[in-house]
Order: C-alpha cells, then sequence, then structure tokens
C-alpha cells in the first residue's frame, strides 16, 4: 500500500502525507516525490520547502492528499524548489 502511494505522488506530481521514522523520532511530512532510487525516496517537503531524501523502509504509512491548499507555499519557496529539481535531474 504504501508503494502504491509513493508511485502515485512520482506519477501525478501529487502530494502526499507520510508518517516517517528517523532513529527515536516519529514525524508527520507533507511531501511530493520527484524520484525513487532503490530503497531512497527523492521528494520536496512540502513545509520546509527543502529536497529531502527519506528511506522507503523507515516510512511507517503514506496516503493521498484530498485538498491541498497552494496557497501555503509561497511563490519564492516554489521557484526556489524548482531550480533545485532542474539542477538534481
Amino acid at each position: 500500500m504504501i508503494d502504491n502511494v509513493i508511485n502515485y505522488s512520482l506519477e501525478k506530481h501529487k502530494p502526499i502525507d507520510i508518517i516517517y521514522m528517523k532513529g527515536m523520532d516519529i514525524t508527520q511530512r507533507r511531501i511530493k516525490v520527484f524520484k525513487i532510487d532503490n530503497n531512497i525516496i527523492k521528494a520536496i517537503d512540502l513545509e520546509k520547502g527543502a529536497i529531502r531524501n527519506f528511506k522507503k523502509d523507515s516510512i511507517l504509512s503514506a496516503m493521498q492528499v484530498k485538498f491541498f491548499n497552494y496557497s501555503d507555499i509561497s511563490t519564492r519557496n516554489i521557484k526556489r524548489r524548482n531550480l533545485q529539481l532542474e539542477s538534481h535531474n
């Protein structure tokens, strides 16, 4: 099920919510996946406005975002993220 949601984000360019465990910390993240390399998910963390790598094995759950307000993200951050994405492709 988690793989299906990750692939949905990659193929449809849509955000998803994940519950992620790193060490002893568990966080909720809203991400948009742009690349999958073996066990590593490369995605934009939409709340932090930065590109992050996530270990697929550390994603505890994932679900599609039903409603996403793009006005929550500043235009400046979107432009910066797009430039970062272009440099990673």
